[in-house]
């Protein structure tokens, strides 16, 4: 019973004089860096998420590309013909129609950048996977082609 009392970091009583409030500092500073705590782990668990759950591109291959993106949007370039589809589609979203041209440009774009990030990191895993996968070299006298690409991406890697 002793430390189920020492717990209790709030108490409280009725009485004909009024409420009568109780409240122990240490427990109560306890629960607080408890909470503390907890608090930093799930913000570090997030932060982990963010930077390593799209192994493997990295937040850092995402800035480049919205950056490579925006500035090709400033200055208007075009190699692969894309603007007009992206000018469409800033067109037929209806929480976008109501925006400035420019903004409404912008918002495209990111999405658009982020769109090609997510295709290239889900290829980049598969391809991946499909190499880690590949045990052909044992069997073989001489490297075949995909055993060579196999090898180059294993060294690259290291």
């Amino acid at each position: 019973m002793a430390e189920a009392r020492l717990a209790v970091a709030f108490q409280f009583a009725v009485t004909d004089e009024g409420v009568n409030i109780h409240l122990d500092r240490n427990a109560a500073l306890g629960v607080l860096e408890a909470a503390f705590r907890s608090y930093k782990r799930r913000y570090y668990r997030i932060r982990n998420r963010l930077a390593y759950g799209m192994f493997p591109a990295t937040p850092l291959s995402l800035l480049v590309l919205v950056l490579s993106v925006l500035v090709g949007c400033y200055l208007q370039l075009d190699p692969i013909g894309v603007r007009p589809y992206v000018q469409t589609a800033g067109q037929e979203m209806p929480w976008v129609k109501s925006l400035e041209p420019l903004l409404r440009e912008l918002i495209v774009n990111l999405l658009l950048a982020l769109a090609v990030w997510v295709v290239y990191s889900l290829s980049q895993r598969y391809i991946l996977r499909v190499l880690l996968h590949y045990h052909g070299w044992i069997f073989e006298r001489r490297p075949s082609l995909v055993t060579k690409i196999w090898g180059v991406r294993k060294w690259h890697e290291s």
